[in-house]
């Protein structure tokens, strides 16, 4: 029955409520994983989070193994487009508590399961999430929201192009990963992965000072969308990096196995610093 809005629930009812929003947690699917010598725990509320989850091990064979060697003592990983933490998840898990992770998520939706996981893998002093939108200036810009349940991809802000009149968003204040470590919110990192649908080079240029830092990271992954593989590439050389691997998801290498070039597919690329 609808109600005005001025007269308070009845006991009965908030009883009723209690229940059915008891069920709805229960009824939240609970995917532990069990690899790697590890027990991954996730609290899925939709299809798409138990796909991702499941998948986690396949969708990137390449990131997983890179972090799998990488990750060291004392490291500070950020995780910049973290969706609903599963490599943020797995590089807290591998570090054993030596490590530090910073997982960048502004996807509201994202970020409340993203929360919700650390929490659930006993991880809240190793993994810190941050809704912050990550850019090249600090700028309040509308924040385009992806449609579709929890675990969605492509929410991104509206920096080179224009927002439908008709989309979802909200406006949200773009920040560089500069200015954060300069106020001393963040701690300097030691690896990163950035992989946020094709703004990949506004936030490498809010970081200009980390990449000239004497404690530079030691390695950035970065996902190369269509179109970015030449500008990508001269950022990073004109900063003092090297490519040294690249390496294809599951998707992308069955696009290439049906013949697409490398230049048509997103695809992952790990920098190194010419003079470590």
């Amino acid at each position: 029955m609808p109600s005005n809005g001025l007269i308070s629930p009845k006991k009965l009812e908030r009883v009723i409520d209690r229940i059915r929003f008891g069920i709805r947690e229960l009824l939240l699917r609970k995917v532990e994983i069990v690899s790697h010598c590890l027990s991954l725990q996730f609290i899925c509320e939709s299809r798409l989070e138990v796909f991702r989850v499941k998948t986690i091990f396949n969708k990137e064979p390449g990131t997983i193994d890179w972090l799998k060697k990488e990750i060291q003592d004392g490291d500070v990983f950020y995780d910049i487009g973290a969706n609903i933490g599963l490599y943020a998840i797995f590089a807290g898990k591998i570090g054993k508590g030596n490590t530090k992770v910073v997982a960048f998520e502004p996807h509201a939706r994202n970020f409340v399961s993203l929360t919700r996981n650390i929490v659930a893998n006993g991880l809240t002093e190793v993994v810190t999430p941050s809704s912050i939108a990550l850019s090249d200036r600090t700028e309040v810009l509308p924040f385009r929201i992806a449609p579709g349940e929890t675990g969605v991809s492509g929410s991104q802000l509206v920096i080179n192009s224009e927002l439908k009149r008709t989309e979802l968003h909200e406006i949200k204040l773009g920040t560089p990963i500069d200015a954060m470590i300069d106020s001393n919110w963040l701690p300097i990192p030691t690896l990163i992965k950035i992989d946020v649908d094709g703004l990949e080079l506004q936030i490498l240029a809010g970081m200009k000072k980390l990449l000239a830092h004497k404690k530079k990271p030691r390695a950035i992954q970065i996902e190369i969308n269509p179109g970015e593989r030449i500008k990508i590439h001269d950022f990073m050389i004109e900063h003092g990096y090297r490519d040294d691997i690249v390496h294809f998801s599951a998707g992308g290498q069955r696009k290439l196995d049906r013949g697409r070039t490398i230049d048509q597919i997103a695809y992952n690329v790990i920098f190194r610093p010419e003079d470590p």
